[in-house]
């Protein structure tokens, strides 16, 4: 569980290589009151990591906004990231 507070600051957090299948992370953000500042959520290197209807393909160029007062629970297949 990874808890985001962007109170004071524009939070990026890139995800470790997903070359570890099963591995799980849930990305907490808190109520900061901060809309202007962005909580960005990278997949490491080349890898992809997709939304959960997996129309979206985030990547580390095109990042994962997460909205405040909200979750996401990823998890690895092995090689992408995929946003349950």
């Amino acid at each position: 569980l990874v808890v985001v507070d962007s109170t004071a600051n524009a939070v990026a957090l890139t995800l470790p290589a997903a070359s570890n299948a099963g591995q799980e992370y849930i990305i907490l953000r808190k109520a900061d009151g901060q809309g202007t500042m962005n909580v960005t959520l990278r997949p490491a290197g080349a890898d992809n990591l997709y939304s959960k209807t997996g129309s979206t393909t985030y990547t580390n160029a095109s990042p994962n906004y997460v909205e405040e007062k909200s979750s996401v629970r990823l998890v690895s297949d092995g090689s992408s990231w995929y946003i349950l």
